[in-house]
């Protein structure tokens, strides 16, 4: 199936430098060291030495092609399938013929070239796995890229699967992820025979596209808040903070700077204890605050009694407060006591923790809906201002501010929620999945709603056709981070393609990280790797080779645009006075020109090749 076809398991690839450990009926190519006794005999595969049992005697010196069989306590029987006298003088081509033979395979396609490389590799096979192989070769637009790959899967010492094969070329092709999930939705749309519970994709995929705009959002409404409650900010500024909020639809029309002021400091208490419920006040807020709860309540994965239970009342006292069938302030007492059995319910060791969000948001009743409201209000508004007209209104003259594009590179709010932007692509794209799922998190919620397995579930049941190709393709490309990343001895690679945007541009921002574990299993940041490529419209492909030695940094920059190292001299001092904040030394950045006629991702490609691990001095 589909969903197993690549096991997080699979992704922590053999990669010593010591044999695979071989499976039954698995098909090598050795040479007899010397002959021992009881039918036992040395034999040197792939240039270690491996004690066997033979099923017959054998002349030491000379190579054979062996198929194995995993015996009793784990001793390893080799059955001879052919000879090849003394010292290897035939080609590898001339032994693929004389194996192919032997084992009686099929002469069409690809197979005598695969038999060949798996020989020259000594690299273990099967018949079923040529037979595999072979077939997903004859899919492949690009035969050497597909080779290529078989080999380092090989190499590896994993078993070769549809899945993995094109999870894996895919996760390198650099196919836009932006692309295919504009690709999927698209034939999502013309899907009139869609089963109704595969519909809920849709919402999936809208919180992928719209993730990084929720976190600008979210990231303006807490700025605003804390302008709104600081007393040392003029009233011309707060009052601006607080429209600002009003038309964004986060708070109410009806309340006043005066009212806000009476509740500053409040909204670090809790939920329950905020003067009736942070900036708002009255009973509207408290609803509010209880839709959060009662939305948070509802994506626990299994609760218990208490969860259960609180879940029911939440839901009755929003009925009474919709229907007014209860004293106004006694509701809003008992909500408050919901909320903070709601907080204590989430802090409960064992229990999913509230996000950062997610305690603003109940703290400040943001649920859902008040969310996307504000959302498609706060876009509107952001357009507004790209039309390159000055606004009037002091709350847009304030928005402005905040989103202003600042030291030549992006607002200075986008870059302060960087991070939270990339994390939060992360989760909603499944790619942590297997981490998450191996560190006991299965029931994350932010597992439950994130792309991969949502791409998993849809294709269990749907045909072949447009839109499942579609869905497949996204899946194996979000696998392939997963595939692509790993260890390699002491080093670790971690690989990631986001769709970001950057002044104003939709990009896919494609990062692979190199270092050294430390001891609680992290990159080590003092001596690392960083490699970042992203299309921009004005300089188009350029890439990023960060290298980070005892916190010194060097930047090596590819790129063709003439007189980039000129135009970037205005912004060298910013960036090397911010590393220095952050405890590190910029050594030098280089600018070099791809120099070739090959595309610039070709050079990404080359670069992002795995650092070789000697097992020696390791040098970054």
């Amino acid at each position: 199936m589909l969903e197993r076809g690549v096991q997080s398991s699979s992704f922590q690839a053999q990669k010593s430098h010591y044999p695979s450990k071989l499976n039954d009926g698995q098909v090598i190519y050795a040479k007899i060291n010397k002959v021992l006794p009881e039918g036992m005999a040395e034999i040197n595969y792939k240039g270690q030495k491996m004690i066997a049992k033979l099923e017959a005697p054998l002349v030491a010196g000379n190579h054979y092609i062996f198929q194995t069989e995993l015996g009793d306590e784990g001793v390893l029987n080799l059955k001879v399938i052919s000879t090849l006298q003394g010292e290897v003088k035939s080609s590898f081509s001339d032994i693929a013929e004389k194996l192919m033979s032997d084992l009686q395979l099929p002469k069409g396609g690809n197979i005598k070239e695969l038999v060949t490389l798996m020989v020259r590799n000594s690299l273990p096979f099967s018949k079923g796995e040529l037979i595999r192989m072979n077939a997903l070769l004859a899919d492949s637009s690009d035969k050497q890229e597909g080779i290529q790959t078989l080999l380092k899967l090989k190499g590896a010492g994993l078993t070769i699967t549809r899945p993995l094969y094109l999870s894996h070329l895919y996760g390198k092709n650099m196919e836009s992820v932006s692309e295919l999930l504009n690709r999927l939705e698209a034939a999502l749309k013309k899907n009139t025979s869609l089963p109704v519970e595969s519909k809920g994709i849709f919402k999936v995929l809208t919180e992928v596209k719209e993730s990084e705009n929720t976190k600008l959002f979210q990231k303006v409404v807490k700025n605003t808040f804390s302008l709104v409650m600081d007393n040392r900010a003029d009233l011309t500024t707060r009052s601006s903070a607080l429209k600002l909020l009003q038309m964004m639809g986060v708070v109410s029309e009806s309340v006043s700077l005066e009212r806000a002021a009476s509740l500053s400091g409040e909204t670090s208490k809790p939920s329950g204890q905020a003067g009736q419920g942070g900036i708002a006040g009255g009973a509207a807020p408290i609803k509010d605050k209880l839709v959060v709860l009662s939305e948070l309540l509802s994506k626990m994965k299994s609760p218990d009694e208490k969860g259960q239970l609180l879940f029911k009342e939440v839901q009755s006292v929003l009925k009474s407060m919709e229907t007014g069938g209860r004293d106004s302030q006694e509701l809003i007492k008992t909500g408050a006591e919901l909320i903070r059995r709601g907080e204590a319910v989430f802090s409960e060791k064992g229990m999913t923790q509230l996000t950062d969000t997610e305690k603003f948001n109940l703290n400040n009743g943001i649920h859902s809906r008040k969310e996307q409201q504000g959302l498609n209000r706060f876009l509107s508004m952001i357009e507004q201002l790209n039309q390159n007209r000055p606004p009037e209104q002091p709350a847009m003259k304030l928005l402005q501010q905040m989103m202003v594009i600042d030291e030549g590179n992006a607002a200075r709010i986008h870059i302060e929620s960087l991070p939270e932007i990339i994390k939060d692509l992360i989760s909603k794209l499944g790619l942590n999945q297997e981490a998450k799922l191996a560190a006991g998190f299965a029931g994350e919620r932010s597992l439950n709603d994130s792309l991969k397995p949502s791409l998993i579930a849809l294709l269990k049941d749907l045909p072949q056709g447009e839109t499942r190709d579609a869905a497949e393709r996204l899946l194996y490309k979000l696998n392939g981070h997963a595939v692509l990343s790993g260890e390699n001895g002491p080093l670790q690679h971690v690989v990631y393609q986001l769709p970001l945007s950057w002044l104003n541009q939709r990009t896919d921002l494609t990062m692979q990280w190199t270092g050294r574990k430390t001891d609680n299993g992290k990159i080590d940041s003092e001596y690392c790797r960083v490699l970042f490529y992203l299309e921009l419209k004005s300089i188009k492909e350029v890439i990023v080779d960060m290298t980070v030695q005892n916190r010194s940094i060097t930047l090596n920059i590819y790129n063709d645009t003439p007189k980039l190292k000129e135009l970037s001299g205005p912004f060298s001092l910013n960036m090397k006075e911010g590393l220095e904040k952050l405890g590190y030394k910029l050594s030098s950045v280089n600018f070099k020109e791809s120099g070739t006629s090959a595309p610039v991702k070709e050079r990404y490609r080359e670069l992002a090749e795995e650092v070789p691990y000697s097992g020696v001095d390791l040098k970054i």
